[in-house]
């Protein structure tokens, strides 16, 4: 059987090069990946699972190496030499996928680009049992994260695709667990934030933390640096020597100095500036942005057997509009209902109603 397997995937592995332009690869319902080189076998998967007609591909990534990024992107990653037994566990999971994608029917073709992506999405969870979507932490993208696998397939820079996923928890074909809980900027949504400690009276950033000297004899209260003459201590306005502290002086605390008016203060203006459009604003005023990490829900199971998205197609107005159900689905909330009358015996009513 892997013989025979190998044989079949060999007939289009000649063109992996070049398999962009090949019509082999079209035809394959498993790519197999021999890679030495992390470069190049990290470009040639991104470049598949950006391809809408390989993205569902189960893909057999074969190394003689472990690839840290790799397994975001394929499916069953064997570490050569393998010997029969890890074959068929690699094996069977992919041919697992195979089976259900062959079960799913085509996507309707008055689907635009952005729609088909997302059920191509849909479907890539659906066929895979239990996968979970996981964010991966990215300095380079705008929310500190992001989902390689959505990324590659709709192009776009790292972080712009949580906004596609969102879209999707939003119509609750994903349930979700929290990962993260971040600050963005309310302007642009960029992480990008400085937070900044400014003077509350000018709200300038030219501040310091000084020890303040109070002379006893005059009462002059001013910074430490004011005194300073060398190793002595002089009071600026009486012209004293300040010998022995808690004798002609005292440091009763710490303060934050203004350089540039020259006011003193014990807590300083907090504020944020964004590093990417330069738009400041009080921390109060950040939107906290969630990063989940997604797994199929119920309804996304259904949308993805279906090729449907909340708000197309005739199914989705009946529910939305007159609150009407799949068979299925109005069994499962009807044996829920029936739990709870009898946990705790209230009664309820069931009425039927046949349309003619």
């Amino acid at each position: 059987m892997i013989y025979q397997f190998l044989v079949q995937i060999n007939r289009v592995r000649k063109d992996l090069d070049d398999f962009s332009h090949t019509t082999d690869l079209d035809k394959a319902d498993v790519i197999l990946l021999y890679v030495k080189n992390e470069a190049w076998g990290w470009n040639t998967i991104k470049t598949l699972r950006a391809q809408s007609q390989h993205f569902l591909k189960p893909i057999l990534l074969v190394a003689d190496q472990n690839f840290e990024n790799m397994p975001d992107l394929a499916d069953e990653v064997l570490i050569w030499p393998a010997d029969e037994e890890a074959w068929f566990q690699k094996l069977s999971r992919v041919f697992a996928i195979c089976h259900k994608l062959r079960g799913l029917a085509p996507l309707p073709e008055s689907l635009g680009e952005t729609s088909a992506k997302k059920i191509l999405v849909l479907r890539f969870l659906y066929s895979r049992e239990g996968y979970v979507l996981r964010p991966r932490r990215n300095f380079q993208s705008s929310v500190g994260y992001t989902f390689p696998l959505v990324q590659v397939l709709f192009q776009v820079e790292p972080g712009r695709e949580v906004a596609y996923i969102e879209g999707l928890q939003e119509a609750q074909l994903l349930t979700t667990r929290l990962v993260d809980k971040l600050n963005v900027c309310p302007r642009c949504e960029h992480t990008q934030i400085n937070y900044r400690e400014l003077c509350p009276h000018c709200h300038s950033l030219n501040i310091n933390e000084e020890a303040t000297v109070h002379h006893f004899r005059c009462a002059y209260v001013g910074r430490e640096s004011e005194f300073r003459r060398g190793v002595k201590m002089e009071c600026p306005k009486c012209k004293r020597e300040l010998r022995h502290i808690g004798v002609d002086y005292d440091k009763p605390v710490e303060v934050l100095w203004c350089v540039d008016c020259n006011h003193n203060f014990s807590e300083p203006q907090l504020s944020c500036f964004c590093l990417v459009c330069a738009h400041t604003f009080a921390p109060e005023d950040a939107f906290i942005k969630q990063i989940n990490e997604c797994e199929l829900s119920q309804e996304g199971y259904r949308a993805a057997e279906e090729a449907t998205l909340p708000g197309f197609g005739l199914l989705s107005i009946l529910k939305k509009e007159l609150g009407f159900y799949r068979r299925e689905v109005f069994i499962e909330y009807l044996r829920i209902e029936a739990f709870r009358c009898r946990r705790y015996r209230y009664p309820s009513t069931f009425a039927r109603v046949n349309l003619k």
